[in-house]
């Protein structure tokens, strides 16, 4: 959601103007995606030892945390920064994924060894259509 929310909140930081507002997105971009880069590694590895419900719990605060700044955001500089901030919390779709990956690869374990590829092809499945049928359904 907050990826498609975020061009029109900065259209509105920016009075309208398209060219700030594309320049704003592409640095929040890239900070964002810089700060997951770190993380999501560090996340699921931590996730091994700490457990799955904690990094969860973790990932989903950052998920939070990347909602409220997109919401409350007075500037297009502290949507920047609460944006990369949420994403070093592993606020981002990305770390989600790679620690559902993990836990995927838990429940798989048990799996007899020729069913694994198919289990892991239901759910990744499963997870793309999620990430189709999400716009899709708010678009409509």
């Amino acid at each position: 959601v907050i990826k498609v929310l975020l061009p029109l909140r900065l259209l509105a930081l920016v009075d309208g103007n398209d060219a700030r507002a594309s320049d704003w997105l592409g640095r929040i971009n890239a900070s964002a995606n810089a700060a997951s880069l770190l993380t999501t590694c560090l996340l699921c590895s931590s996730s091994d030892v700490y457990g799955r419900r904690f990094a969860l719990a973790v990932v989903s605060g950052g998920v939070f945390l990347d909602a409220l700044a997109c919401a409350a955001a007075p500037t297009p500089t502290w949507l920047l920064v609460g944006h990369t901030v949420a994403y070093f919390l592993g606020g981002s779709t990305w770390s989600l994924l790679a620690l559902s990956f993990s836990a995927v690869g838990d429940l798989l374990a048990t799996s007899p060894p020729r069913d694994v590829a198919l289990d892991f092809a239901f759910v990744e499945g499963a997870v793309f259509l999620w990430l189709l049928a999400g716009p899709a359904a708010g678009a409509a």
